[in-house]
């Protein structure tokens, strides 16, 4: 389970080195800052399994919504591939929590791996102002 973790970040972080070179959005940033409070809300509830589901199934939302905005935009393929690594981080969450109750362990670590994914892309994003 580490490993994969670790792994899914990895890929997550090897898209974020090329994100392309395009304008600042606007839309396109507020969408992924949404979506980073919304994780970061989510990390302190990692004690309710309930509350991570409701969580888990917002946050998911928030991440297809991005994703495809982000496939509408010239230029973006490096974007959409960490945005689309992203997006299965998120999926995998929602998916286990509709299954099961994970450890608390798993929430952090899955929402921590989440976070720090967005915090790259937000970060990029934002020199591009």
């Amino acid at each position: 389970m580490k490993k994969f973790l670790i792994l899914a970040s990895f890929l997550l972080l090897s898209a974020c080195a090329g994100i392309d070179n395009f304008k600042f959005d606007p839309v396109q940033y507020s969408s992924f800052v949404q979506l980073k409070a919304d994780t970061n809300a989510a990390a302190g509830k990692c004690d309710s399994p309930a509350a991570i589901k409701k969580y888990s199934t917002k946050i998911r939302d928030e991440a297809a919504f991005a994703k495809v905005y982000v496939s509408h935009r010239y230029g973006a393929k490096n974007l959409l591939i960490a945005t689309t690594n992203l997006e299965k981080m998120i999926i995998d969450l929602d998916e286990r929590y509709a299954k099961e109750n994970p450890t608390r362990f798993y929430c952090v670590t899955k929402l921590e791996n989440i976070s720090s994914g967005l915090e790259m892309i937000l970060t990029i994003l934002g020199r591009m102002e």
